[in-house]
């Protein structure tokens, strides 16, 4: 629990001893949730090698798109974290120069050059 929560207590700042075991109940009950979710994604993966040889292909994507079907506390924290993902978009594949030019040479890049007031270009100080 913070600190501002205590402080809005009208009993004080005081932790009570029920107080630390209800919070140490909750992590408990958590972190056992979350093993439990691990566990259940690890042999799914493990499944994947299995399925691909007895699905079509149409099967697998779903397979691999669906997930694992999880049990009820891993299920919620799934659902949470499927809820907060944003969608995913196919991005373009990047056009990056080449390094090297026709003639095998490293290509040398163009430095932007500042111009002073007569219109000459002035080198970056490095």
């Amino acid at each position: 629990m913070s600190r501002s929560s205590f402080a809005k207590r009208k009993g004080g700042n005081t932790v009570t001893k029920k107080m630390v075991t209800d919070r140490m109940d909750d992590m408990a009950t958590l972190m056992t949730a979350m093993e439990a979710t691990l566990m259940e994604w690890e042999i799914w993966y493990c499944l994947i090698k299995i399925q691909k040889n007895g699905l079509t292909q149409e099967q697998f994507d779903h397979f691999l798109n669906d997930g694992p079907i999880f049990t009820e506390f891993p299920g919620k924290i799934m659902d949470s974290i499927r809820g907060q993902m944003p969608p995913l978009e196919e991005r373009p594949e990047e056009v990056r120069p080449s390094i090297l030019g026709a003639d095998g040479l490293p290509v040398t890049p163009d430095i932007p050059r500042i111009l002073d007031a007569n219109g000459n270009t002035q080198t970056p100080k490095v």
